[in-house]
């Protein structure tokens, strides 16, 4: 199973802990790291690479060993794969990037005073000299590696879209013969739920709608939240301006329909402090549906873990972000010797199946055997608990759908996610990147007004939604979302003035 939410999760966790030790450096800093150093011609050099896994990695050594026979012979490259505990990495981040370490090549989120402190190393040259390869898989999406002129990131492969939906138990739907075709947008649901709780009176979650904040907004969206939703650009609004989220018709709207859906009893008591997730209430039929912003083969991933025939709707158009594209980025450090095997090596990544293989699966006969149908399985005798190299990672490295499929995984995964990325909109904000260091106090206080007042505003269907709204957006004012939002359009106007 692809490890979206865990990858989420890191994310956010890896973006506070990184912002708060890196430290910014203005636009000189970020320029610091845009020439490669020397490097000797014809010699075989090893590089860095440091990555993390939190599952069973034990036989790096090996599998190392493994891709050097094939890197030094395909591009004169050896590497140190340092792949560490994703806590480990966590805990570790603000050293790994400090400039102290020994790393060439690294992996993080999108971490803006990283390069704002000159951290990482310009690629827009060595891409172009030796990453054909990389520019033939990325296309466009390149763009979004690019922070202030300079290709700071190479986004990997993973869904670079998402679509506001709904999945749901098919299984439930199929029973009660509800017309599913009919929704087409979150208030259609009325019906259906009424439906759902008539027939499963003791249900605790028809609708579930918790996210790691309580905010239904900060998961459910078909707005281009610009990384923060403290000033978005909406899909069906002026492409060029920046508002205020909470205090659009769009916003009320959505709160208006989740206050009606609370007062009827379709959603969970209290999204906020929620132990348990969508995936572990299905199973038991204490949820019928979950809203939330995913690519469109969600349902088909969890369905097997699940035991449940799940399935979607869209609820609004599918949009490409630089959010979505940006969740993990493979950079070149700036203080690394070795900018063009770095680089090369990275090359070899997003291309050669052997060498992707290899790191995200092991060795064939040690680490897995393949089946009949050419899908991985564990060797006799081993299983998760005591499998010595199951990283899981293809969701982390450049291009893990290179790498062969697990039984159980979804057929073509991706060749179905390029489809997907393909076919959805662009938004007019796409490759934008807000640096909010000018703004930090503000944004802080504004991040923890949404997490004090967002609950209650959206779900809470005691209150009255007008005065709800305007009591948010008053704090929200006390606490500066104008001058994050004045800040932010005057970074999107010099974005969009540089297209």
């Amino acid at each position: 199973m692809k490890k979206k939410w865990i990858s989420m999760l890191l994310c956010m966790a890896m973006t506070a802990a990184m912002s708060a030790g890196c430290g910014g450096g203005g636009s000189e800093a970020a320029d610091s790291g845009s020439q490669p150093a020397a490097e000797p011609a014809g010699e075989t050099e090893t590089i860095n690479v440091t990555y993390f896994s939190f599952n069973s990695i034990d036989d790096t050594a090996m599998v190392e060993e493994a891709v050097n026979k094939i890197s030094e012979e395909k591009i004169g490259v050896r590497v140190k794969l340092n792949a560490m505990e994703g806590g480990q990495y966590m805990s570790q981040q603000t050293m790994l990037l400090s400039g102290s370490e020994d790393i060439d090549l690294i992996v993080t989120p999108l971490v803006t005073d990283a390069m704002n402190s000159g951290a990482f190393a310009d690629m827009t040259d060595l891409v172009e000299e030796y990453g054909q390869d990389i520019k033939a898989v990325l296309g466009d999406n390149l763009e979004a590696g690019k922070y202030r002129g300079c290709l700071y990131g190479l986004p990997n492969l993973h869904e670079y879209a998402s679509t506001p939906l709904l999945v749901y138990n098919g299984d439930i739907a199929n029973e009660l013969g509800l017309d599913m075709a009919s929704v087409k947008k979150l208030e259609d649901l009325d019906g259906i739920l009424a439906k759902v709780t008539e027939a499963y009176p003791d249900m605790s979650t028809p609708l579930y709608t918790g996210s790691s904040s309580g905010c239904l907004s900060s998961g459910y969206h078909d707005w281009d939240t610009l990384g923060d939703n403290l000033g978005v650009v909406l899909f069906d609004g002026e492409a060029d301006k920046v508002v205020n989220l909470y205090e659009t018709e769009k916003y009320k709207e959505l709160v208006s329909t989740l206050h009606d859906f609370s007062q009827k009893g379709y959603l969970n008591a209290d999204s906020a402090v929620l132990t348990e997730n969508y995936w572990s209430l299905v199973p038991e039929k204490m949820s019928f549906g979950c809203i939330l912003n995913q690519h469109e083969l969600i349902a088909e991933e969890y369905t097997p873990s699940t035991g449940v025939n799940l399935e979607i709707v869209p609820l609004a158009e599918t949009y490409r972000t630089t959010s979505n594209v940006t969740t993990f980025l493979w950079r070149i450090m700036s203080t690394s010797k070795k900018h063009v095997s770095a680089m090369k090596f990275l090359n070899l990544l997003y291309s050669d199946a052997e060498v992707e293989d290899l790191i995200c699966n092991g060795i064939e006969g040690v680490h897995y055997q393949v089946t009949e149908d050419g899908k991985y399985t564990y060797p006799d005798g081993v299983d998760f608990a005591n499998s010595t190299y199951y990283p899981n990672i293809g969701w982390v490295m450049p291009n893990g759908w290179l790498a062969g499929e697990w039984v159980g995984d979804i057929e073509n995964y991706g060749e179905k996610m390029t489809e997907y990325n393909e076919s959805a909109k662009v938004s007019p904000a796409y490759g934008f990147i807000f640096d909010s260091s000018n703004v930090a106090n503000e944004v802080t206080a504004c991040t923890n007004v949404v997490q004090q007042y967002c609950n209650s505003v959206e779900e809470n269907g005691s209150v009255d939604v007008d005065s709800a709204i305007a009591e948010l957006n008053k704090a929200l004012k006390e606490a500066g979302i104008d001058t994050v939002i004045a800040e932010k359009q005057r970074q999107y106007d010099e974005f969009l003035s540089n297209k």
